[in-house]
């Protein structure tokens, strides 16, 4: 399939992925994988929306040899979503992708931030807004996308708790305790919309809140600082004080609590290495 076919029907995929209720930062991520498949079935002469499930696994095989499990099933997902798209318009009627599957390599719990971490980090904060933003993602373990779509409205006041507008454009409080109830009222300050907003009034970016923590976590000198990582210490901190993972899903928004435990991998490993040093049988000879 040539590029300019491509070029028309990437602005439809674009579309189709936006009304499915994916984040604007997914569809990017996903319309350019799908321009690399393009690249590839034009050097390979596959066409584009009839590629065969051995052109589709060649594919991926392929990219298993330059880069990394994580982002070939990136890839793998983002061919899954196009042939949706495709059987949506009628093109085909089945999936090629189907039975393919990347396993990801089994990976020691991601560290949470520590108390003293945390203390650090809020006091390397330059402004309000900045330290709003720790807070938040300290206090709800939410996605940042879900952060940075939060309006003023979504927020009751008298209730304490927001609502947070997650993948698949689907919805869930989450609660605000008082110290943060108190930041948000200063970042709202009387205006109505969007809550992060740049010097010049703009809706802040995903990349602008990044760049934000890196330099943050530098000034602090905790290392290293990414808005994943208060996800994942929101989710410990939350078992760790006695908190279910069936409640621990639904605030973090997973489809699967499968994908919540594994967030929750630090506080697992944590308590089997606590219950082994108590119950060592060696210790008691």
């Amino acid at each position: 399939m040539s590029a300019r076919t491509w070029a028309a029907i990437e602005g439809p995929f674009r579309l189709y992925l936006l009304t499915t209720g994916y984040s604007s930062e997914t569809v990017q991520l996903r319309v350019c994988n799908m321009r690399l498949f393009a690249a590839w079935a034009v050097k390979h002469h596959v066409s584009l929306t009839l590629a065969c499930h051995e052109a589709v696994a060649s594919y991926l095989a392929e990219q298993l040899v330059t880069v990394r499990q994580v982002t070939a099933r990136s890839r793998l997902h983002s061919l899954r979503s196009f042939f949706a798209f495709c059987r949506a318009q009628g093109w085909r009627e089945d999936d090629p992708s189907e039975g393919i599957r990347i396993k990801l390599p089994h990976c020691q719990p991601k560290r949470p931030f520590t108390i003293d971490q945390l203390r650090l980090l809020l006091g390397a904060c330059l402004n309000d807004r900045d330290r709003a933003i720790v807070l938040v993602l300290t206090a709800t373990g939410i996605r940042v996308s879900e952060m940075l779509g939060m309006e003023a409205r979504d927020v009751d006041w008298e209730e304490g708790t927001v609502l947070i507008r997650g993948k698949g454009s689907k919805e869930r409080l989450v609660a605000l305790g008082p110290t943060v109830l108190g930041v948000l009222r200063q970042q709202v300050n009387g205006h109505q919309g969007q809550l992060w907003l740049t010097w010049r009034g703009n809706a802040m970016k995903r990349v602008l809140v990044r760049d934000m923590l890196h330099a943050l976590g530098r000034r602090a000198g905790v290392a290293p600082v990414g808005s994943h990582r208060f996800r994942i210490t929101f989710a410990n901190a939350f078992l760790g004080a006695g908190g279910d993972l069936g409640a621990l899903q639904v605030l973090m928004g997973h489809s699967s609590i499968g994908m919540t435990a594994h967030y929750a991998g630090w506080t697992a490993a944590v308590r089997a290495l606590d219950q082994q040093r108590r119950l060592s049988l060696a210790d008691r000879l």
